[in-house]
């Protein structure tokens, strides 16, 4: 069923949205949202599990979106999903709770090509809708989008084929010779 697959998130990441799915509801906390089981809940519990980012049912929520906006890293979405729908899994997450343990998945969701489209495609009719042309602050809002969605995480490691010992030696030598 939805939501019961392991979703594998960043580790050590918080959680941005933390998602319980109980037998007749799905509360989002950060939110203080509790929905009930739709089509378009489906869907959007479909997305999570596929590592997707649900975007079009993230806006469609404004306080959703307004705490899931400043949360994102890296262009990606850390949420935590907890399956409390059958009793078994109830009484466990009952058990481990008293024991200090959350029994939760963790997913990091990510754009595809397809809502990056969508996103572009709305930023893009947002103008329309203005009937003038792109402002500076749109165009900002584009590229950050398109950086969010293509732009690799940061290297931080050193690669082994860059000679750091020759940097240093390099950066040594013109200091000695500025200090001269």
């Amino acid at each position: 069923g939805v939501g019961t697959a392991p979703v594998v998130g960043r580790t050590g990441a918080t959680p941005c949205l933390r998602l319980r799915l109980l037998p007749t509801h799905v509360v989002i906390e950060e939110a203080g949202l509790a929905l009930p089981y739709s089509a378009e809940t489906q869907r959007f519990l479909q997305q999570i599990e596929a590592g997707r980012l649900p975007w079009d049912y993230l806006r469609s929520l404004p306080d959703l979106w307004e705490h899931a906006e400043t949360c994102f890293t890296e262009g990606c979405l850390d949420v935590e999903v907890q399956d409390l729908r059958s009793a078994e899994t109830g009484l466990e997450a009952s058990a481990l709770a008293s024991a200090g343990c959350t029994p939760a998945h963790h997913a990091t969701l990510a754009p595809d090509t397809d809502t990056t489209l969508a996103e572009l495609s709305r930023l893009s009719a947002a103008a329309a809708a203005r009937s003038a042309p792109w402002s500076r602050t749109h165009l900002l809002q584009v590229e950050a989008h398109l950086l969010r969605a293509t732009a690799p995480p940061p290297c931080i490691k050193a690669s082994p084929s860059f000679p750091l010992p020759l940097i240093g030696q390099l950066t040594n030598a013109l200091q000695y010779d500025r200090l001269k």
